[in-house]
Order: C-alpha cells, then sequence, then structure tokens
C-alpha cells in the first residue's frame, strides 16, 4: 500500500513539473472550451440557427429527469452500483455514429461538469463546433436545497419526456423494471 501511495505521488510531481514547464515556455495544455446558456441558445433557436443536443447523462437521467426536445442521448458515463461512476468506453465512437463533425453539437448534462468533459473530449477528437451548456439542464443547487434556479427545464426551454429509439441510447425495455 506504501509503494503504491509512493508511486502516485511520484506521478503527481511529475505530472505538475510538466505543467510548470508547459505553461513556463508559453505552451497551453488546456483546450478553449465554448460555453452556451440559455439566453444563447433561446437566441440560436429564434435565429433558426441549426444546431443539435447531446445529452451526456446516464440512460435513466435522460428517461425519469427529463431531456431537451431532440436531444440524443450518450451518455459519457454509466452508474454502477458497485464501483459508482464509470466511464463509457465507447462515448466518441457513439457521437461519432450519430453527430457529424461539422455540425453546431450543445452538449448537455445535469449541472454542467460531465458535459464540459464531453466537449474537451470532442474538441480533441476534431469536432469543430461544439459548446458546453453552462448549466445544465438542472442547473446548480439554490439555497433551498433544490436544483431549480437555472439550468434548461427552469429556463423554460423546450422539455420532454418522451424520446425516439433514435434519441435514446439504448432504448428501455419493460423487461428492464421487472424485480429479478
Amino acid at each position: 500500500m506504501l509503494a503504491k501511495l509512493r508511486k502516485r505521488s511520484l506521478r503527481r510531481q511529475f505530472a505538475m513539473t510538466a505543467l510548470f514547464v508547459l505553461s513556463a515556455c508559453g505552451l497551453s495544455t488546456a483546450q478553449e472550451i465554448n460555453h452556451i446558456d440559455a439566453e444563447g441558445i433561446r437566441a440560436w433557436m429564434e435565429e433558426g440557427r441549426q444546431f443539435r443536443i447531446l445529452d451526456v447523462r446516464t440512460v435513466a437521467e435522460f428517461h425519469f429527469v427529463g431531456h431537451p426536445v431532440g436531444a440524443v442521448n450518450v451518455p459519457l458515463r454509466f452508474w454502477d452500483w458497485v464501483s459508482g461512476m464509470q466511464s463509457n468506453p465507447d462515448f466518441l465512437e457513439d457521437v461519432n455514429v450519430r453527430f457529424g463533425k461539422d455540425e453546431t453539437i450543445a452538449v448537455i448534462c445535469r449541472s454542467g461538469g460531465r458535459s464540459e468533459r464531453a466537449v474537451e473530449m470532442l474538441t480533441e477528437a476534431g469536432f469543430k463546433s461544439v459548446f458546453n451548456f453552462v448549466d445544465g439542464f438542472e442547473g446548480p443547487v439554490g439555497e433551498n436545497g433544490q436544483r431549480n434556479i437555472a439550468g434548461w427545464r427552469a429556463s423554460g426551454l423546450p422539455t420532454t419526456y418522451e424520446a425516439d429509439p433514435e434519441q435514446t441510447y439504448k432504448p428501455l425495455q419493460k423487461e428492464d423494471f421487472k424485480d429479478p
């Protein structure tokens, strides 16, 4: 265990040194992230701008919490009851099948964290016009402890619980809800 901690510490020191050296040389390791909020999406809609929505939340969030009308669900991560959130190893491949690299894509999650990571990954993979929807579908937690002060739904943008099988990552079947 101690050897494992030392290895992790050495890796961390190496990474920090590398970042320092790169920044001192004027090189950047961070991708430029495009962000958009509810007002920006509303403006795109009013202008008739062509864009698509990629929802990177879990399948359960997409179906049971609701989602933007027309959104396509490709989860960035899956929920595993034993080990928590696990990365979707096929994320980029699945997005490549459903979206073109020249399309304008607004990426959304619950509150903006997963979608920001997805935008970074998509930008690195060659997608040219991807935007992180900053407040997510549900928005940040308010003083009342609930997510109802910002976000897609709280902003009154078009929301639904219905999903065409072409929009869902895995169409849910009645069998998915039967007791074992």
